[in-house]
């Protein structure tokens, strides 16, 4: 029987390499003498700047985080407004272009903001057009009527605030935005994907007051 192997004769059984070689770990490297200049980069930091770094540092952080959960906030309240918008008017809108929605919602969200004014009087030619402007007032938590029009052709529809309710700002995520959210979401939107759309595109709002379709 073979006697006991000494260290040595134990290490050469693992020659040669890959097994052989000695290999310095990352920890015995930095530690040579030539890498002292870096060790003393982490002893010699000033504590003063340490400290504004993390406070800048927090900063930064609580920010993005504010920013996150304000675009959620809003996404969540413009979905719980989907929500509120009845399921036929639900349906005619998800058909329908959002560029025009975007259009005739710009005259609600006018509307809104003006205190000078009391009702907002659509005249539409054709039933889902009309049926798309009661799911505007939906959305927007507003009172709307169809109403016989002076062109046979045609009917107006009556937007109105509830009582009790006056002019206030325009919600930040709007009907169209849902709409525009879901065309790039086929599979399907959560409040957060909204968030997210709604972070990464924007759209403009025109101070036009009221849209015809052709």
């Amino acid at each position: 029987m073979a006697g006991a192997l000494t260290v040595n004769a134990m290490e050469a059984l693992f020659q040669p390499v890959p097994f052989g070689e000695t290999r310095q770990s990352v920890l015995e490297k930095i530690s040579t003498p030539e890498n002292a200049p870096i060790w003393d980069m982490f002893r010699s930091i000033d504590p003063d700047k340490q400290h504004k770094v993390l406070l800048k540092w927090e900063e930064h952080i609580r920010a993005e985080r504010d920013s996150s959960c304000q675009s959620l906030s809003a996404a969540q309240l413009a979905w719980q407004r989907w929500a509120a918008v009845p399921r036929k008017a639900r349906t005619v809108l998800k058909q329908a272009d959002p560029e025009h929605v975007a259009i005739l919602e710009l005259s609600y969200l006018q509307f809104m903001e003006d205190a000078g004014e009391t009702s907002l009087i659509l005249t539409l030619p054709d039933a889902l057009q009309r049926l798309i402007a009661h799911g505007l007032a939906s959305f927007h938590g507003l009172l709307s009527t169809s109403d016989p029009s002076e062109n046979e052709d045609a009917k107006t529809v009556t937007i109105r605030r509830p009582k009790g309710v006056s002019a206030g700002s325009a919600p930040e995520m709007t009907c169209a935005d849902i709409l525009f959210a879901l065309a790039e979401q086929p599979a399907g939107l959560t409040p957060a994907l909204l968030a997210q759309y709604a972070g990464q595109h924007s759209h403009d709002r025109s101070s036009e007051a009221s849209y015809v379709f052709a």
